[in-house]
């Protein structure tokens, strides 16, 4: 193969790079984005592109930087992304589209989650602070009853409940 044919080569590999690649490029180099950067990071999550986004599996840092973007545009379709979110159980860009308090979002998919996520053995840091927004954005899912009996329960393995 000849250095032509190489160079051929590598141009074609570097376009079939996803999107997304180049910020994670630049994110392992610094902690933060370029403002010009971030500015085509939110342009992109305002087009169809949040869809690959929010599929890939993203650090936690990632994560953050994709959430401040969400919390700071208007999306198309708040309802198909709160979706996916539910679907792929990442409850940090949840807070953050729950978090801006769009008003025609479809919040009845989230009681089934939030049961599902209260059953969850371990509770996480991100649980507690979806929780939190939760309570504050959307306070007639979550009953005050319900989290202090949570608070107050243990987990036993033998009944696989909490008690």
């Amino acid at each position: 193969m000849s250095i032509h044919n190489q160079i051929l080569q590598a141009l074609q590999d570097i376009k079939e790079l996803p999107i997304f690649d180049k910020y994670r490029l630049i994110l392992k180099d610094k902690k933060k984005l370029k403002r010009s950067d971030w500015l085509n990071l939110r342009e992109l999550l305002k087009t169809d592109f949040i869809y690959e986004v929010i599929n890939l599996d993203l650090t936690p840092r990632e994560n953050k930087i994709i959430g401040n973007c969400i919390k700071s545009i208007t999306l198309k379709n708040p309802n198909e992304v709160l979706n996916v979110l539910l679907k792929n159980r990442n409850y940090c860009l949840l807070e953050s589209l729950l978090h801006k308090g769009i008003k025609n979002l479809n919040i009845d998919p989230i009681q089934p989650f939030l049961l599902e996520m209260i059953k969850i053995k371990e509770i996480k840091l991100n649980h507690l602070i979806l929780l939190e927004t939760i309570k504050k954005k959307y306070p007639i899912l979550i009953e005050e009853e319900e989290i202090k009996g949570f608070i107050n329960k243990k987990w036993d393995e033998k009944k696989g409940r909490w008690v």
